[in-house]
């Protein structure tokens, strides 16, 4: 009787680039016939050997270009589904793209009448809104990307595209003067509302009342929704205006502008407030969860800037960028800030090792609040909200504190022996500009799209590499792919093979590789459900 031979099923390897052995996240038994050629045999068990390390480190080499791609040109705009289950990448091949998460499965390609220039998804998760730069809109349906209704009115580029928390209005701002606020989900267009300049730039109000618009003549219009009154015109700026965001209570907006600043105003009132300076223009902003901390992204020297709220107080500069820092994300606990550069990388930084205190009782008394909070802090309070801050007296909880009116603040420190602004992640699998950064509700993964054609999805909070976004489409030259099964839901796969390993059609195991690791085998830097029969 024949002895039976041992079969290794090599699930995945992955290798964040950084210069470390490729991590094996699971090796198991697995029975599979897998026909390969004698270059496709010796070529996954070099990679195969490569990751055990039985032949050498497998490390990273810079490649000179790009990897795999999610679409044939720039991939410059990103937008979640609220569940996290769904991401839609937008290009300048005038396509919007739908994948499911976290696997990264191509599930639709929505055609446009141009490039790409927005999307935005409804709070329910099942109307998606694309515009292009023609200023053609489309509402598509969610998860299967039906078109629903084309909204035609901009004649010019669509600069913003925003959606109000009740899904109801959505709000369009173009080079042509012009926002536009529409019905959703009937698309049905309600009022125009007019600058003098080309708009360049939305927000809203989370309790859906107020939009923000800025012009390129250094203005900003505050309008009162849904009717579209104009209520205040803020000025101040001296160069065009390219970012609005509220804070999560609705009553600070920050601007940023090409005059090297940042500028604060009150809400609704628009009353103006500080100026946050900088060396160069800013062309990113990021609000933390809980409102207090502000990030901006310098344009030349790559720093990104954290402010405290509302007062405006530098807190620290986070240097390593060497070139713009245009895309800013804050991770739902508040714990990471992902930066993206015009120098191909993402940073993953450390934000004020604080955590929630969620205030779950009033005791009928406007000095006196009942506090609980999570996890094994220190309880922490102090008179403003930069500090300084001291333990509370007594750190069991839930318990009451005397307030004098809003003038006490309190925060639970985290006891991370990580300290408040570390950088702990350089992420280098781009090879262009990255354009644009998000992050699903739970915090757990960091999508990344940039110029070089490529859309990532990252673990978050290591930052690893999980997978690429690919679409054989959008993939010629040197790549072969095929169709297979895949062995755990059954269901029928398209890979690539650049590493050009031969696997038939009728595999049930299969094989993604991507180069840029020069680890064997052509090189192989991604690795999944690789099926060897020694």
């Amino acid at each position: 009787m024949n002895k039976p031979k041992p079969e290794f099923h090599l699930q995945r390897v992955s290798d964040n680039g950084n210069g470390h052995k490729a991590q094996i996240l699971k090796i198991g038994n697995h029975r599979a016939d897998l026909p390969l050629s004698r270059r496709g045999f010796l070529g996954t068990g070099i990679s195969l050997g490569a990751a055990l390390g039985l032949l050498g480190p497998f490390r990273a080499k810079a490649d000179p270009l790009p990897i795999v791609y999610a679409h044939a040109n720039i991939v410059t705009q990103l937008a979640i589904t609220p569940d996290g289950q769904l991401v839609a990448t937008g290009g300048g091949d005038a396509k919007v793209k739908l994948w499911s998460l976290p696997n990264g499965q191509l599930l639709n390609t929505l055609p446009l009448s141009g490039e790409a220039c927005g999307l935005a998804i409804t709070p329910t998760g099942s109307l998606l809104v694309s515009a292009a730069y023609d200023g053609g809109i489309r509402l598509w349906s969610l998860p299967g990307g039906q078109l629903l209704r084309t909204l035609t009115g901009h004649n010019s580029e669509v600069t913003g595209l925003i959606i109000t928390p009740d899904g109801r209005l959505l709000a369009s701002s173009s080079y042509d003067h012009s926002v536009k606020l529409w019905s959703l989900p009937n698309g049905d267009l309600l009022t125009t509302l007019t600058h003098p300049n080309p708009v360049l730039a939305l927000a809203v109000t989370p309790d859906g009342n107020l939009l923000a618009s800025a012009s390129s003549d250094n203005s900003i219009r505050l309008w009162a929704l849904p009717d579209g009154q104009l209520l205040h015109t803020l000025t101040g700026h001296t160069d065009m205006i390219n970012k609005l965001i509220t804070t999560p209570d609705g009553r600070l907006l920050a601007s940023s502008s090409y005059d090297h600043s940042v500028k604060l105003w009150s809400l609704p009132n628009g009353d103006f407030l500080t100026t946050l300076t900088h060396p160069n223009p800013v062309y990113a902003l990021a609000v933390t969860p809980d409102g207090k901390v502000l990030a901006s992204g310098d344009a030349y020297a790559g720093t990104v800037s954290l402010w405290s709220l509302p007062d405006g107080h530098l807190l620290r500069t986070l240097t390593g960028h060497s070139s713009v820092a245009y895309s800013l994300v804050v991770t739902p606990d508040a714990r990471l800030l992902a930066s993206g550069s015009g120098d191909t990388t993402i940073k993953l930084w450390s934000l004020l090792p604080t955590g929630f205190v969620r205030i779950t009782q009033t005791n009928g008394h406007s000095n006196l609040l009942t506090l609980s909070w999570e996890g094994s802090g220190t309880l922490e309070q102090a008179d403003s909200a930069i500090g300084p801050w001291a333990p509370a007296s007594n750190q069991t909880h839930p318990q009451t504190f005397p307030v004098a009116g809003d003038k006490r603040f309190f925060r639970v420190r985290d006891e991370s022996p990580v300290p408040e602004g570390t950088l702990l992640q350089t992420m280098t699998r781009h090879t262009a500009y990255v354009r644009g950064l998000a992050v699903t509700p739970d915090g757990k993964l960091l999508i990344s799209c940039a110029q070089d054609n490529t859309a990532i999805v990252w673990d978050l909070p290591s930052g690893t590499l999980r997978t690429f976004l690919f679409d054989p489409a959008a993939n010629t030259g040197d790549a072969v792919t095929y169709q297979v099964i895949d062995p755990v839901t059954g269901q029928p796969l398209v890979y690539t093979l650049p590493c050009g390993s031969a696997i038939l059609p009728s595999a049930t195991c299969v094989c993604n590789c991507v180069k840029g690791t020069g680890g064997g085998g052509g090189g192989c830097t991604f690795i999944i459900c690789v099926c060897l029969a020694i």
